[in-house]
């Protein structure tokens, strides 16, 4: 069996130069590693190197960003006269926590935090510079569906100061035509109010006053008509003081709102359906409100390890 020849002996120059690209190998394994952006220039801004994250950061491969000014691949609004990386290189600086916006190959626009910092060898030579890029577009998209989120409870609690306003008028002048006086009427303010049900109510109420002062009838009729009607207004009225302590499952019961008096019938609906929407809103906000403590848990553990609530 012959003899297999041994592999040529290696000079020391091409053992050097062998462990050198061992070791360049395993620099840029490592370098494509980092979960962030990062790249690097030369002293004219030309890309020297470019990981694996800083192309699906851009939509450029490593070898078509090579060569090109880092502007060319990132469009930074931060380039003319800003660029915070051509600054660390002339000023041989590092800054940290700088905010920009670039846009990726397809157009689209990226929100980021970057640090850079010059590159400068053990001899004091200037050879370029780093930078590391950080998208912040999610964190920013949390922090916009907060801001809605607290605009929407705002919302909703003046719709509930404004709600509870009009059911205490409506609760006075109930009040008031129950002690004898047919004059009082709810405010134009509410009658003219955006919510059509609370309006409705009001308007509802002041044409029944407004019918029980200019109807005309005989003593006896009138008698019978003022019997029903007081005990109609004393239920619209317990119920109205049933919401006023918080109670929304009260109604006015079917015996007032299938009077045949149409307009004491549409009272009792009336109050009725703003009942439900009072209920409807309060349970709408709980949601909100429950929303709102989960997006801000899961933003203050993502951002700061603890959660709020």
């Amino acid at each position: 069996m012959p003899k297999q020849s041994k592999p040529p002996k290696l000079s020391k120059t091409e053992q050097e130069l062998k462990t050198l690209r061992g070791k360049y190998e395993t620099a840029m394994l490592l370098f494509d590693s980092i979960p962030d952006p990062v790249f690097t220039v030369d002293e004219q801004m030309r890309i020297t190197s470019f990981n694996r994250a800083a192309a699906e950061l851009s939509g450029f491969s490593a070898k078509e960003a090579q060569g090109k000014k880092c502007q060319q691949i990132f469009q930074s609004n931060r380039w003319n006269g800003t660029c915070m990386l051509k600054q660390c290189i002339k000023e041989r600086k590092i800054l940290v926590g700088e905010e920009l916006k670039l846009k990726n190959a397809q157009g689209k626009e990226i929100d980021a935090v970057a640090n850079a910092a010059a590159i400068i060898d053990a001899t004091g030579k200037l050879l370029g510079g780093i930078e590391i890029i950080r998208d912040i577009s999610a964190e920013l998209e949390k922090q916009r569906k907060l801001l809605e989120q607290h605009v929407r409870l705002d919302e909703y609690h003046q719709t509930s100061m404004n709600l509870a306003l009009a059911v205490s008028e409506c609760f006075q002048v109930l009040e008031q035509a129950k002690s004898g006086n047919l004059e009082a009427r709810v405010s134009p303010e509410t009658l003219a109010s955006d919510d059509e049900l609370m309006a409705g109510l009001g308007k509802a109420l002041n044409n029944t006053l407004e019918h029980l002062q200019n109807q005309h009838m005989r003593v006896d009729e009138y008698h019978e008509m003022s019997m029903n009607l007081a005990i109609s207004l004393s239920e619209c009225f317990q119920v109205l003081m049933d919401v006023r302590h918080g109670k929304l499952d009260t109604r006015v019961s079917e015996s007032v709102t299938k009077s045949d008096d149409e307009l004491m019938s549409s009272l009792g609906k009336a109050i009725n359906d703003t009942i439900e929407t009072q209920a409807e809103l309060i349970q709408r906000q709980q949601y909100a409100i429950k929303e709102l403590a989960t997006t801000v848990n899961y933003f203050t553990i993502e951002r700061r390890g603890a959660p709020l609530f």
